[in-house]
């Protein structure tokens, strides 16, 4: 039984996205677009297609890795234009902190 319920514990260690829901909404692959358009000052995805190339060669452990990081990003972004007054950890947990992309399921939505 105890090595029944090490196996488990392992295993949800290694993919912590299958423990529990993630916090960050929406697909992985609008978050990217939305943090390489920040990124690059542009709401033109053409624009920021060099960044999500680049971002394509980063390795996250599972996609709500990678939506946490595009979400602290665009938080911390934001934080430095004075954008928001929140702190980094109020944005991250604020569900309507989205790009555009997320908001409406998709680029030009």
């Amino acid at each position: 039984m105890r090595l029944f319920l090490a196996a488990c514990l392992a295993l949800a260690a290694a993919f912590p996205a299958f423990a529990g829901e993630c916090p960050v909404k929406g697909p992985r692959i609008q978050w990217q677009a939305d943090y390489c358009m920040w990124k690059v000052e542009s709401d033109d995805i053409i624009t920021a297609d060099p960044c999500m190339r680049a971002d394509d060669k980063r390795h996250y452990r599972n996609d709500c890795d990678a939506k946490q990081h595009y979400k602290r990003e665009m938080c911390r972004m934001a934080r430095r234009i004075r954008a928001i007054e929140q702190s980094e950890a109020q944005c991250m947990k604020d569900p309507s902190f989205v790009g555009p992309t997320v908001r409406n399921n998709g680029v030009g939505g």
